[in-house]
Parts: C-alpha cells; sequence; structure tokens
C-alpha cells in the first residue's frame, strides 16, 4: 500500500475527528480510504449514468430517422 501526504484543512481535520470519536473508523487512515472509495464509486456511477444517456439519446435518434442502426454505431 502506498502513501501519500495531503494538507487538510482545519474545518476537514475536526470533521475527520468528529467521526473517530463517533467510533465508526479505527483511525484516520481508515475513514479517509472509506471516503476516497465513496468518491470513487460516486464518480463511476456519474460516469455510467452519462454513457447510459448518450446511449439512450443515440438510440432514441436513430428511431426518429427510422434507420436500421448497428449495435456498434450507438455504442461507438
Amino acid at each position: 500500500m502506498g502513501t501519500t501526504t495531503v494538507d487538510i484543512p482545519e474545518a476537514l481535520e475536526n470533521g475527520i475527528e468528529r467521526e473517530l470519536e463517533r467510533g465508526k473508523y479505527a483511525s484516520k487512515s481508515e475513514l479517509i480510504r472509506a471516503a476516497i472509495r465513496a468518491f470513487l464509486e460516486q464518480e463511476d456511477m456519474i460516469v455510467e449514468r452519462t454513457l447510459s444517456e448518450k446511449a439512450k439519446a443515440r438510440i432514441e435518434e436513430a428511431r426518429e430517422q427510422d434507420d436500421s442502426v448497428s449495435h456498434r454505431e450507438v455504442f461507438s
């Protein structure tokens, strides 16, 4: 596992300390890893949703044109 050093504003540091006091996380590292995982999962969902919306739009566009479109054209 790699190590990364970051500067954290005092307000965020206070929030981290509050979460640690609540006992949900055993360490700052555990809390920060969980936050990064949640962020990355959210970003992946946004990308998937965007791609899905683009595919739907291309399918609808093809239907409106009443042309036969291959799946390769829709998902390219």
